[in-house]
């Protein structure tokens, strides 16, 4: 075993990663060689939703958790490090109550005065940037849930802009009263034209129509639903012609 000097400590970082089953639990763990010394300065962990964590360092077990304290690319760093003696150990106990089984990968920030002998493996956001080499992997972004995927491809973060499939078209009379435009449909935008010949007409929501347009005149919206833009005339009845995707 290594020893770093009497009264010398340095900062080693260990990853470790873990597969555990749906309904099981797993454990990752460090532990401190013999006439050692050590402090856990930091830590992080891959998180899936329904899952457990507890943390344990040296004599100290800390609150149980279901949400992410930390990550392997940016981990939790403590103020005050946890202390573990000679035969002690740092562990990550992690209960997967989801459906699935799961990886996780793990990162201890660890100061010691005697190196500790434990493999890293995972805990890694690994990006190949070409060549023949031997990193494979990549970076994918999750939503909450951590179900639904963005990944990460070579000419950038792959999002789906969710072009619409479906363009509407169509009149609306606007009369005395303020009414929708059309019933309700999801949308992005809609543009709303004044037909030649009408009278002027006023545009808003259900509670207020203040916009005035013209005969000719357009307009355009952005809003979630097309029978949230509510018309209504002026002085006569008028076509109100709109186009929304």
């Amino acid at each position: 075993m290594e020893e770093t000097g009497k009264d010398q400590f340095v900062e080693q970082k260990i990853t470790q990663q873990v597969t555990v089953g749906a309904g099981a639990t797993g454990v990752v763990k460090v532990t401190v060689p013999t006439n050692g010394k050590a402090f856990l300065k930091g830590y992080g962990y891959t998180w899936f939703i329904s899952n457990v964590y507890k943390l344990r360092a040296g004599t100290f077990d800390l609150p149980s958790r279901s949400d992410q304290e930390g990550s392997t690319s940016i981990p939790v760093i403590y103020g005050n490090p946890f202390p573990a003696n000679s035969g002690e150990t740092f562990s990550l106990t992690i209960t997967n109550n989801d459906s699935a089984s799961h990886t996780y990968d793990v990162v201890m920030y660890v100061v010691t005065n005697r190196v500790i002998e434990i493999d890293s493996v995972g805990g890694e956001l690994i990006l190949v940037t070409g060549g023949s080499g031997s990193a494979v992997g990549g970076v994918v972004l999750y939503d909450s849930a951590y179900t639904t995927s963005a990944g990460v491809t070579a000419k950038g973060l792959a999002v789906n802009p969710q072009v619409p499939a479906t363009l509407l078209c169509g009149t609306k009379t606007a009369g005395a009263a303020g009414s929708a435009v059309a019933s309700t449909a999801a949308i992005k935008k809609v543009t709303i034209q004044i037909a030649t010949g009408g009278g002027n007409v006023l545009v808003g929501n259900a509670t207020s129509q203040t916009i005035l347009l013209v005969p000719t005149q357009t307009m355009e919206i952005e809003i979630d639903d097309i029978a949230k833009v509510f018309v209504k005339r002026v002085s006569v009845d008028t076509t109100v012609n709109y186009v929304a995707a």
